[in-house]
């Protein structure tokens, strides 16, 4: 993990597909996990791959052809210091 890429995805939605597009995110293992959550977002989901050009394959290839998603803003983590990892 010390030298994987991680990454938050903050999701906006069509109107009344956030809990499916959660659900396909993760169902399909493209994320590490998903959360539909309120704001000017619908969903967030953290994702770790080896480097950033595989992150950005995965955000274009994979996330962005996931039905209902209107706009995926990328988060790319520069340092992670927690407890518990949640990137398992």
């Amino acid at each position: 993990m010390e030298n994987d890429t991680l990454a938050l995805v903050l999701i906006k939605t069509e109107l009344g597909q956030a809990t499916a597009v959660a659900n396909a995110l993760v169902e399909e293992g493209i994320v590490c996990w998903a959360m539909v959550v309120t704001g000017p977002y619908d969903v967030i989901a953290a994702v770790k791959v080896e480097n950033n050009q595989e992150l950005g394959s995965l955000v274009i290839e994979q996330i962005q052809n996931i039905h209902g998603i209107k706009n995926p803003t990328t988060l790319v983590g520069v340092h992670l210091k927690v407890g518990v990892n949640p990137f398992p």
